[in-house]
């Protein structure tokens, strides 16, 4: 068997288990489990040696799977591996937030404040209500916190 035939037959970047030398292998607990090379963990396996196995049978499998299956099952594991992230980058503090399409902002003493249309909006309002309030004489700031505090 010549090396074009051997590399054909191999996945493209992927060794037998017995060759590789990494933490593809991880114990965990009192389980191993096995890293593919898109980054899911897969078992748990009661011994290494079964983690070995599990691993040469799924690059096996791929291997022989028609190319339209690998794709699909290397996206999904793809996928698997970023499941647990958040769809939305998380806001730095939560005094502006989004809820049903509008923006709204939360004061000091716990209330909700808007719609606004825009986050900008949003955050503009804050901003105009922290100004209202230091410009403002100290009853008005007194009956304003009270009213929000009961609303």
């Amino acid at each position: 068997m010549d090396n074009k035939s051997k590399s054909k037959d191999r996945r493209s970047g992927e060794h037998e288990a017995a060759l590789i030398r990494s933490d593809r292998f991880f114990q965990q607990e009192a389980y191993w489990y096995f890293r593919t090379r898109e980054g899911l963990d897969i078992g748990p396996f009661d011994k290494k040696e079964d983690a070995k196995t599990g691993l040469n049978g799924f690059i096996g499998f791929l291997r022989q799977a028609h190319e339209d299956v690998v794709t699909k099952i290397t996206t999904y594991i793809k996928l698997q591996a970023r499941k647990d992230e958040q769809i939305n980058v998380p806001a730095r503090s939560d005094r502006l937030f989004e809820q049903e399409n509008y923006w709204y902002f939360r004061t000091r003493e716990g209330m909700d404040i808007g719609p606004f249309d825009t986050r900008g909006e949003a955050s503009l309002g804050a901003k105009s209500f922290i100004a209202f309030l230091e410009g403002s004489q100290p009853e008005i700031v007194s009956r304003v916190t009270n009213y929000i505090k009961v609303a």
